[in-house]
């Protein structure tokens, strides 16, 4: 695609950083959009994400949806997007109120293409990856269909593209493209418990770690409990399966 203004949902995690750094080597305008969609993750996530946008002189606008959520789902924290509060086994089964909402990234993402269209911009990035396939939202029909409902309701002068170039990567290659980036992931967010340091038990705090393992590095990020260890646990037994 040609270089040009595009949009970004950035929400401080290693992979949406990764993507940022990876646009503006290609040589893109980025436009960077954090939402708080009520996770309890959301204010680790904005200081992530502004921290870095700033640093990189990208533009960056956070918008706040926790109250008008809170109150239309009747949920404490209502989550949005694919990794939030999707926790391991160990850590206890996720209950209801802990799913991510019917129809959550593409209200996301048709908001990010609204807000696009009023500024001019008809590209909208999703950091979604190859390890997200659990999720029945994370296949390229999905997001083709979400770029052909803005040209089909809005007509072609409101068409956004969705574009999600590592939905074929594994984690671990995106963190690998990372590292050769200068991602500081060091300062990028994953967990999703929502205290001052990551919890090596939640689900993005063990699929991160494993990842930065299965390529040999090291995450550089501080655990309150050993992330290896719950993974190893999850899928002990698993050969005699």
């Amino acid at each position: 695609m040609s270089k040009n203004k595009v949009a970004l949902l950035l929400s401080g995690g290693p992979d949406s950083v990764t993507l940022l750094y990876d646009l503006l080597a290609q040589g893109h305008e980025v436009v960077a959009l954090t939402y708080n969609f009520g996770e309890a993750e959301a204010q680790n996530e904005r200081d992530a994400a502004t921290a870095i946008a700033a640093e990189l002189e990208v533009e960056h606008h956070f918008f706040d949806f926790s109250g008008p959520l809170k109150e239309f789902y009747h949920l404490p924290q209502p989550q949005f997007l694919r990794m939030a509060m999707m926790r391991s086994s160990e850590a206890g089964p996720v209950s209801k109120s802990e799913d991510v909402q019917p129809f959550g990234s593409a209200i996301a993402l048709l908001l990010t293409a609204s807000w696009a269209v009023k500024n001019d911009i008809s590209s909208v990035f999703y950091a979604v990856h190859a390890d997200d396939s659990h999720f029945t939202d994370n296949h390229r029909e999905y997001f083709d269909k979400l770029s052909d409902v803005t040209r089909e309701c809005e007509g072609q002068d409101f068409a956004v593209e969705f574009h999600t170039p590592y939905l074929d990567t594994r984690k671990f290659d995106v963190i690998n493209k990372g590292i050769t980036l200068g991602v500081p992931f060091g300062r990028t967010w994953s967990c999703a418990a929502g205290g001052s340091t990551h919890c090596g038990q939640c689900a993005p705090c063990i699929n991160r770690s494993g990842a930065f393992a299965v390529i040999g590095e090291q995450d550089p990020v501080a655990y309150l409990h050993d992330p290896q260890e719950h993974l190893e646990n999850r899928f002990a037994g698993s050969a005699q399966l």
